[in-house]
């Protein structure tokens, strides 16, 4: 059983406060997709939900704590696309991931 607070500042005028609570869990365990298949609602308005409430934890996220940085290169897809990811080796957390894999990254 997972409690979400949604945060005032990122909440949708479509959805109520316990919608909300109920989807961010349920898209976090599953794909987006099935996640609206079973809530019955479409999976533009849900990925702009979600979008939104990731933007807004970014931005209360604080780096203060990391003591360890860990980079790593992937491929995201066929070909040459690369995901730099950034993590905090201590907390397991990804910090950022930013596509490219060169020094401008």
């Amino acid at each position: 059983m997972y409690r979400v607070t949604p945060h005032s500042e990122w909440r949708s005028k479509q959805f109520t406060e316990e919608f909300e609570a109920l989807a961010f869990p349920l898209m976090g365990a599953m794909k987006v997709k099935r996640a609206c298949q079973i809530l019955g609602e479409s999976d533009s308005r849900m990925w702009l939900m979600l979008i939104a409430g990731v933007k807004a934890a970014h931005a209360r996220l604080s780096f203060d704590n990391v003591v360890w940085l860990r980079a790593d290169e992937m491929v995201r897809s066929e070909g040459r696309k690369y995901l730099t990811v950034f993590a905090d080796r201590n907390a397991k957390w990804v910090l950022v991931a930013k596509p490219g894999k060169d020094y401008f990254v």
